[in-house]
């Protein structure tokens, strides 16, 4: 009887590890995407959209065309052949001017998926004009499905490019930059960030930019913020305080705080 409780586990384990064994070689168990390709906007999150907001502001050598990359990523398997698709300007009822190709906008003649690629960037290339001192063009394009791709996920069909000549939020000064020192963005403290660091700071600066280097800037301009306030000729000359609003005497001056202008 002893021998026999004493083989009952050794019969047990080789059974089990014959069925796993058997199991395991068996290839139609090993899940593989059977879909078509299918091709969406990149962006950080699931749950965002593409959108990117530019102002020709932000050039200091006097350009009168700016190229904004657009990334996209492809659903699928990679292919060993070029795979081209196509954009198409979407309707939009944001009551903002739509974008006119060739007037405001190009897009290049082709748009393809390299060899082995399941990522890529469409250049869209924006054009400076008088309009824009006025007023903020909106660019909206979507893909159009056809042969080579299906749609992916709805939220990454559209992007939308929103262009002036006039000083405006950059896109990655987000909610999150506002809880920490940055504070709200207002056009008063952006002109003032452009002076002290020297150069205008780009749509992405806030996602690009190092941390620690984010923090040195801040630390820079808290100080270089008081010590224009506190200066005697900027006071007498009412230049002091910095406001939000460069054109109105009656916004709140800025300060490097959390939520505040």
């Amino acid at each position: 009887m002893r021998n026999i409780l004493l083989q009952l586990p050794a019969t047990a384990f080789a059974l089990c590890l014959s069925v796993f064994l058997a199991t395991s070689c068996r290839e139609d168990h090993i899940p593989t995407y059977s879909g078509g390709a299918r091709i969406q906007w990149l962006t950080r999150f699931v749950s965002d959209s593409l959108r990117v907001d530019f102002s020709f502001t932000s050039l200091t050598g006097g350009e009168t065309s700016y190229v904004v990359e657009l990334p996209f990523k492809v659903i699928g398997p990679a292919t060993g052949q070029e795979r081209t698709f196509t954009l198409r300007q979407a309707d939009d009822d944001s009551g903002l001017p739509a974008a006119v190709e060739g007037t405001d906008y190009t897009l290049p003649e082709r748009l393809t998926v390299a060899p082995g690629a399941l990522q890529g960037t469409v250049p869209v290339t924006l054009l400076r004009t008088a309009a824009l001192d006025t007023v903020t063009k909106r660019l909206a394009l979507e893909f159009v499905t056809g042969s080579e791709f299906g749609p992916g996920a709805r939220l990454q069909q559209r992007a939308v490019i929103d262009f002036s000549n006039q000083l405006s939020r950059p896109s990655s000064w987000d909610y999150i930059v506002e809880w920490q020192d940055w504070g709200v963005w207002s056009r008063g403290k952006h002109l003032f960030i452009n002076q002290v660091l020297g150069k205008p700071i780009a749509d992405d600066f806030f996602l690009v930019t190092d941390a620690t280097l984010l923090r040195i800037y801040l630390d820079t301009l808290k100080k270089a913020l008081d010590r224009f306030n506190n200066d005697p000729d900027n006071i007498a000359s009412g230049k002091a305080p910095v406001l939000s609003d460069p054109n109105d005497p009656k916004s709140a001056p800025i300060s490097f705080s959390s939520q505040s202008v």
